[in-house]
C-alpha cells in the first residue's frame, strides 16, 4: 500500500475504539509513517471517540472529532447531499454507507482534509480474523442446512412466504464452495462487498481515493490459511495482540464494543408482544435507538414516521411489504438506520424511474 502510492499527501484513518482501525495506526506508525489525520465522529463523548483520542496522542497523531446531531443530518438532507451521495453509492444492487458522510463532508469545509490525502478506513479485518463466526456455522448441514442458517442470519423478513430464498440459493450456487464455508462466503459476497466496503464511495463522492490494506490478497490467504475453529472469537488476532504486535504505548488502552448484558424481560418483551403494540410504546416514550455514532438521528427529523417517508407503499414490491409493515408508524429514530437507508434509497430510486 505504501510502495503503490508514493506521492500522497497524508493518511487519514476514519479512528475507533475498535481493534481494526488501532490495528492501522500501529503499523503505520511501526512503519515510520508519520503524515497521518485521526477522525472520528458521533455524540458528545461517546466511548468511541474517547478512546480514539488516546490512541491518536499516544501515537503523537493529528486527531479531529465530529460531533453529530441532528440538524446537521437534516441540513445535508436540505442541501441534497445525501439524496445525491444514495443515487451515487446505491447502483441498484448496494446499500449506501452513510456514517462517515458528515465527518468527511464538514472536515473538508474546515480545511482539514486537503488534495492528495488518501482514506485508510480498517475494513474487514474483523470478518477476516473469525469475529463473524460462531459454533454452529462450522457444522456441515449440506446445501438446505447452510440455505436455512444464512437466512436466519441475514434476512429480516420472518414471513416464510415472503423471504428471498432463492436469492440466496442463487448465490449458492455460484460461489462453488462447500456448506461448511457458505457462512463466511456470504457474509464476503453480500455484506462486505454491497455494504461494508462500499462505504469507501463516500469518499470517492467527495473526490479522494482510499486503501483498503485489510484485502491485500497476501494478508488475506494468510487468514485463509488458518483453520476456521480457530479463528471463532478473534483468537488468533487477540492472541496476537498480547503478545505484542502493538507498540508499548497502545497496550494500556481498552477497546470499546463490549456488549453489554441484554435484560430478560427486554428480550422476552421484544418477542412476545405484537408489533402494534411495541409501535404503541415506542411513540409514548419517544425512545430513540441509541448509537454512539448517533446514526439514531439520520432521518429524525426528515419525517414524523416512517411510513411519511417511505409512502406511497404500494410502489414497493408485494414481498417487501410485510417487512415494511412493521416499522411503518415508528418514529424514524426508532428504527435501525442500515434498514430505513435501504428502504428509503429503494423509495427515491422508484421515484426517478415514475419520472
Amino acid at each position: 500500500m505504501i510502495r503503490q502510492t508514493p506521492h500522497i499527501n497524508r493518511w487519514l484513518v476514519p479512528l475507533s475504539g475498535g481493534h481494526d482501525s488501532r490495528i492501522i495506526v500501529n503499523t503505520l506508525y511501526k512503519l515510520g509513517i508519520r503524515n497521518v489525520v485521526c477522525y472520528t465522529y458521533g455524540t458528545k463523548g461517546n466511548e468511541q471517540s474517547v478512546l480514539s483520542k488516546q490512541v491518536a496522542e499516544a501515537l503523537g497523531f493529528e486527531w479531529h472529532f465530529v460531533e453529530y446531531s441532528e440538524q446537521k443530518w437534516d441540513q445535508l438532507h436540505r442541501e441534497g447531499v445525501l439524496d445525491n451521495y444514495l443515487h451515487f453509492a446505491f447502483n441498484g444492487v448496494s446499500t449506501p454507507h452513510l456514517q462517515d458522510i458528515p465527518a468527511v463532508y464538514e472536515l473538508i469545509h474546515q480545511g482539514v482534509i486537503k488534495n492528495g490525502d488518501v482514506f485508510v478506513p480498517g475494513h474487514s479485518l474483523d470478518l477476516l480474523a473469525g469475529c463473524w463466526l460462531e459454533s454452529g456455522d462450522l457444522i456441515d448441514m449440506g446445501k438446505p442446512g447452510a440455505l436455512q442458517r444464512a437466512t436466519q442470519k441475514w434476512v429480516g423478513i420472518k414471513e416464510p412466504e415472503f423471504v428471498p430464498l432463492n436469492a440466496i440459493e442463487k448465490v449458492f450456487n455460484s460461489a462453488d464452495i462447500s456448506p461448511l464455508h457458505f457462512q463466511e462466503y456470504f457474509n464476503w459476497q453480500e455484506f462486505r462487498a454491497k455494504f461494508v466496503v462500499n462505504s469507501i464511495r463516500g469518499y470517492e463522492f467527495f473526490g479522494f481515493e482510499s486503501r483498503l490494506p485489510y484485502w491485500d490478497k497476501e494478508l488475506v490467504d494468510f487468514w485463509l490459511a488458518i483453520a476456521p475453529q480457530d479463528k471463532i472469537g478473534r483468537k488468533v488476532l487477540f492472541d496476537a495482540e498480547k503478545k505484542g504486535i502493538l507498540v508499548h504505548a497502545l497496550t494500556g488502552i481498552p477497546y470499546a464494543g463490549k456488549t453489554p448484558e441484554k435484560s430478560i424481560v427486554k428480550t422476552l418483551l421484544r418477542r412476545l408482544l405484537p408489533e402494534r403494540i411495541k409501535n404503541i410504546m415506542l411513540r409514548i416514550s419517544g425512545y430513540k435507538v441509541r448509537m454512539n455514532e448517533g446514526l439514531n438521528q439520520i432521518y429524525a427529523m426528515k419525517a414524523h414516521t416512517v411510513k411519511e417517508m417511505l409512502e406511497p407503499l404500494e410502489d414497493f414490491p408485494r414481498h417487501a411489504r410485510p417487512y415494511l409493515q412493521k416499522f411503518i408508524d415508528r418514529q424514524p429514530g426508532q428504527v435501525n438506520y442500515n434498514h430505513l437507508t435501504a428502504m428509503y434509497t429503494v423509495r427515491k430510486h422508484m421515484d426517478l424511474w415514475k419520472n
